[in-house]
């Protein structure tokens, strides 16, 4: 039994061999020299004037591998501009008709933001989130990842609002009336027949919202929530969501042209690096191709 290690083929007539140790019948020999072992039989002759291999390959490499590296971009490229982001709420709660918080930790990102109709009150919730400063969003969902418990006899929509208001003022419980009935009117974002029994849902935002969206990128957006019901009564939903887990929006966005920037000069050094190894390497060439 023969075993040869580290073979190293540089060419289709000579394979060089450089090992550190060979077995010949189970009987170890060290420290043997490179050694050329002619392949003659192995691989048809060159024809005369043919370029030697290393040549051939450099050049191949020389004129595909921008192509390939541009190619690569644009592969990565495509993975960038299908980027999701979620943002978690900073601030949320509800507000009663007086134009006060009616919840407790209103205000706060772990507030309670019950929406509906309770002992006589109407609660309307809102979420206020800082948004990313990205180049564009695409595509946006409200999601709740805790429902909390509710009240409802029947069905119950949650309608999802644009509010126009201060959100400093909403977020200090100083909106008032005004920003009670900014809460639940103006440019409807969103609606869902809240699921029973389903304790995480989202809410799709229409093309009204993600244009709302884009106008408030790298700054403050605020939305109201409030509850459409037929029956009259006790018809609420989000009881108990005090220090329950974050509301977020779930953006679809494309990246800052920055990132794009960097990506395009990173692949570029690494390309220009490549042609130039490629342009210094030395062909490999043996007497058999002259």
């Amino acid at each position: 039994m023969i075993l040869l290690r580290n073979v190293r083929c540089y060419n289709d007539s000579t394979l060089d061999v450089i090992t550190s140790s060979m077995t010949i019948n189970g009987s170890p020999e060290a420290n043997l020299k490179p050694a050329s072992l002619p392949m003659s039989g192995l691989a048809p002759a060159r024809q005369a004037g043919a370029q030697p291999l290393g040549t051939s390959m450099k050049g191949k490499y020389m004129r595909w591998g921008p192509i390939l590296a541009a190619a690569s971009m644009l592969s990565l490229g495509n993975a960038v501009h299908a980027q999701t982001v979620d943002v978690a709420a900073t601030s949320r709660g509800s507000y009663i008709q007086t134009g006060v918080f009616g919840t407790g930790g209103a205000g706060q990102p772990d507030g309670n933001y019950i929406t509906g109709f309770h002992e006589g009150d109407e609660y309307r919730s809102f979420f206020v989130f800082v948004l990313p400063d990205v180049a564009e969003i695409t595509g946006a969902t409200l999601d709740f990842q805790y429902a909390g418990f509710s009240n409802v006899s029947g069905p119950l929509t949650l309608l999802v609002y644009e509010y126009n208001g201060d959100a400093s003022a909403l977020m200090s419980g100083l909106a008032g009336t005004a920003g009670f009935d900014d809460l639940g009117s103006g440019t409807l974002f969103g609606s869902l027949e809240i699921p029973l029994g389903i304790n995480s849902f989202s809410v799709s935002l229409n093309s009204s919202a993600v244009a709302s969206l884009n106008a408030h990128a790298g700054g403050v957006f605020a939305i109201g929530g409030r509850a459409s019901s037929a029956l009259p009564g006790e018809q609420f939903v989000f009881g108990g969501t005090l220090v329950s887990p974050p509301v977020f929006l779930s953006l679809s966005v494309v990246p800052e042209p920055a990132s794009w920037v960097l990506l395009l000069v990173g692949f570029t050094l690494i390309a220009v690096r490549v042609r130039r190894q490629l342009a210094t390497a030395k062909p490999t060439r043996s007497a058999a191709f002259g």
